[in-house]
């Protein structure tokens, strides 16, 4: 069975840090306002996604996430840490398109559709992937 794990998409990392830093960073610098509980709800909401984005990083830097095509399937952790799998008959199409300078890898099936931006192909992935039959 040949297996092909997908890259990390460190571009998805670094835009959502940056999104979500200038929010923190704007929302402090209004805090002494009248809108102040705004703001502040501002900073929280911005400092939960970083965490988030911090821990998601963590897992896939060490192999806890990762998304593994292979002859059989696809299989991924999805947002909740649960493992799934989806079978490579239920696949009809895969598609990996550049979206504000992240790779969205876009998998759909038969019941929805997947959409992959915390992990994406490199060159020789995609040929793997053709050689596979997934991306036409």
């Amino acid at each position: 069975m040949k297996e092909l794990k997908l890259q990390i998409n460190f571009a998805f990392y670094c835009v959502v840090s940056t999104i979500t830093f200038s929010i923190y960073f704007i929302a402090l610098s209004f805090s002494d306002s009248a809108l102040s509980f705004l703001f502040k709800g501002q900073m929280a909401l911005a400092l939960i996604v970083i965490a988030i984005a911090a821990i998601n990083f963590t897992f896939a830097a060490t192999g806890q996430r990762h998304v593994l095509f292979c002859n059989n399937g696809l299989s991924y952790v999805n947002v909740f840490g649960t493992q799934k799998y989806i079978p490579a008959e239920t696949i009809t199409n895969v598609k990996v398109q550049t979206k504000l300078a992240v790779k969205v890898t876009t998998v759909s099936t038969e019941l929805n559709t997947i959409y992959l931006v915390g992990f994406k192909p490199a060159k020789d992935q995609k040929l793997k992937l053709k050689q596979l039959g997934y991306l036409a």
